[in-house]
């Protein structure tokens, strides 16, 4: 993906904004994909390709719906100004997913910056089922 550090910056709460966090989504993952290559033989490397559909469910918005919504409700209602932090916060589930949003650069700093290099290991590893 390009480099681009032109992308919404969560830093604090006061920072976080769905309707900005989906127009940034949008604007730098949306349609896009990235080859990520690992040091595994039997996976040399793998796609991901980013939809504005995932984003719902990876900052956690549908924990906070009064009525189980899917992504494509949960993004029209934030472009809507139906959904936003301010009619979210007081809900039951909202310290559940605080910290997704407060995260949210993460994404740009694996795929945009490369800033950080992930490397996940576990004590199960050994076999690999793959």
């Amino acid at each position: 993906m390009e480099n681009e550090s032109d992308y919404l910056k969560v830093s604090c709460f006061a920072d976080i904004d769905y309707k900005s966090m989906l127009q940034d989504y949008y604007n730098h993952f949306h349609c896009r994909a990235v080859e990520v290559k690992t040091n595994y033989k039997r996976l040399e490397s793998f796609k991901v390709v980013f939809n504005q559909l995932d984003l719902p469910h990876l900052m956690g918005w549908e924990k906070v719906t009064r009525k189980r919504a899917n992504a494509s409700k949960i993004i029209s209602l934030i472009n809507n100004d139906k959904f936003t932090l301010e009619n979210t916060r007081k809900h039951s589930n909202f310290n559940n997913i605080k910290n997704r949003m407060l995260n949210y650069n993460f994404i740009h700093e694996i795929f945009i910056d490369q800033s950080i290099e992930v490397c996940v290991m576990t004590s199960d590893m050994n076999p690999n089922p793959l």
